[in-house]
């Protein structure tokens, strides 16, 4: 999984707790570990959303400021990647 620089500062400071993906199919798996800069974080679940399932605390949780920025999605299936385990740093996960 990669996230914009912009969102990973919050996701190592635990504030995004999961993530909102257009994919035809999942790109990663439950329990899968996936390298972020000098750690990696741990998908918990992975769950197929509609678009009208998507609420403001959703949104703030995955590192958007509102749901206008996300209206692209309307007509699209979503994935919502959640709640990881957290941020590790290699040190810790080794």
């Amino acid at each position: 999984m990669v996230f914009t620089k912009r969102l990973r500062e919050g996701v190592r400071r635990g504030d995004i707790t999961c993530s909102i993906r257009i994919w035809m199919h999942p790109h990663v798996k439950v329990g899968g570990r996936y390298p972020m800069e000098e750690g990696e974080i741990e998908v918990d679940s992975i769950q197929s959303i509609d678009f009208e399932a998507i609420t403001d605390q959703l949104i703030r949780e995955s590192g958007f400021p509102d749901l206008a920025r996300c209206s692209r999605w309307r007509n699209t299936a979503v994935e919502k990647i959640s709640i990881w385990s957290g941020f590790t740093t290699c040190r810790e996960a080794g």
